[in-house]
């Protein structure tokens, strides 16, 4: 997550889609272990209530992934990649 908070292009909508599923997921589990060990429930979050939201989210990551990625987004078969020389030097976006 730091790195991604670091080295991110804020303005690319598939960024935010992945951060948003990551932190509801992330939730999900903070949930689960409070419900452990705070309130003393073994069990934590009923195993029904977690996959019900796990879908939920993977639904709505789903379409965000179909619906309002830039048009060819998904689908272009390339990886980029910073390449950082040292202290001082340009940061290159390398395919």
């Amino acid at each position: 997550m730091v790195s991604v908070v670091l080295w991110t292009d804020w303005h690319n909508r598939l960024v935010w889609i992945c951060l948003g599923t990551t932190l509801l997921l992330g939730l999900l589990g903070f949930w689960d272990d409070y419900e452990k060990i705070a309130k003393k429930n073994s069990k934590g979050v009923s195993a029904r209530t977690k996959l019900l939201w796990q879908v939920v989210v993977s639904l709505a990551a789903a379409y965000f992934f179909a619906y309002q990625a830039p048009d060819g987004a998904i689908l272009t078969g390339r990886i980029t990649f910073a390449a950082v020389s040292g202290p001082g030097d340009q940061t290159e976006m390398t395919d």
